[in-house]
């Protein structure tokens, strides 16, 4: 039900933000993270279905499906939650600067400069997935058993002549770049943002002299802090858990905890990848009457 509802909630953050024109900075990056975030819904959805139809009617009619999913598209969500959080990561960049710098932001942080950089993120994280594309493939195997001739996952052989290279890319290179590296990102650009806002009172006067567009400033500080808290808590903290777990308590444990973290997990992650709606709606009042026109199907000039 969450995915479902995080598939429409991205899908009117996209049509809102897509109306808004894209004509700032900061609406760039949330359309960019809108997008990994219904790609991620939509992915999420898909391997419940595929799993709740095996628990109703039996796992061998969806054997073939959780094959191809598993070798195709099972990077797919872990790929779209590092984009949005290096996204967010960009969020919080762009606001930081127009809180610590408000004089030549608007020189330094411009929309053709944060367009290239959400581009260069979704390339860069896709092309760092890509290895969890190739390590297996499906092959046509025959199951004696049941009769039945169907598709069987196996790994590459380069994967199995060289464990080093699945260790270090999935235990190492993936979780460092998925998490600790775009936290202190977010944590350093929204402490300063914070601390700035708070030790001169004049700040966001000094961002501009129209008191709309103060407004709508503070409007976009009050979003980045809080889909920075919501990454921050949905998503880092519950890693950070299970590794302080990990070294620290009893590893015996450590299977019935890991199942519990997985479905926290994934719980987590589809209420981070859905909240960005509401939060949209609680504080822009732009985005609130766009988004009536959108449901009203109002697209006069």
């Amino acid at each position: 039900i969450l995915g479902i509802v995080g598939i429409l909630a991205n899908v009117l953050n996209i049509l809102v933000l897509f109306r808004h024109s894209l004509n700032d900075s900061i609406s760039v990056v949330l359309f960019g993270t809108a997008v990994s975030d219904l790609i991620y819904s939509l992915n999420e959805t898909l391997n419940r279905l595929i799993a709740i139809i095996g628990e109703v009617f039996g796992y061998d009619l969806t054997f073939d499906a959780f094959s191809f999913f598993y070798v195709y598209l099972r990077y797919i969500s872990p790929c779209a939650i590092t984009i949005s959080a290096w996204l967010v990561a960009l969020v919080s960049m762009e606001r930081m600067f127009a809180v610590c710098f408000p004089f030549h932001a608007s020189r330094i942080i411009t929309v053709k400069r944060m367009t290239f950089m959400v581009l260069f993120v979704y390339v860069f994280l896709v092309f760092l997935n890509s290895p969890a594309i190739f390590d297996h493939y499906l092959t046509s195997f025959f199951y004696p058993v049941s009769n039945y001739t169907g598709e069987a996952m196996l790994e590459r052989k380069f994967f199995m002549d060289n464990p080093w290279f699945e260790t270090f890319f999935y235990n190492e290179v993936l979780p460092v770049v998925g998490s600790p590296l775009p936290m202190i990102a977010i944590l350093v650009f929204t402490l300063a943002t914070i601390i700035r806002l708070g030790v001169s009172s004049k700040t966001i006067g000094n961002m501009s002299t129209s008191r709309a567009k103060r407004a709508k400033e503070m409007t976009s500080i009050k979003i980045s802090l809080a889909i920075s808290c919501s990454m921050v808590l949905l998503i880092f903290m519950p890693r950070a858990g299970l590794d302080a777990y990990y070294k620290i308590m009893d590893r015996s444990l450590l299977p019935h905890v890991w199942a519990f973290y997985n479905e926290l997990t994934e719980l987590a992650r589809q209420l981070n990848a859905t909240i960005n709606f509401f939060i949209y709606v609680a504080f822009s009042s732009k985005f609130q009457k766009t988004f009536l026109k959108v449901i009203q199907c109002k697209y006069g000039n």
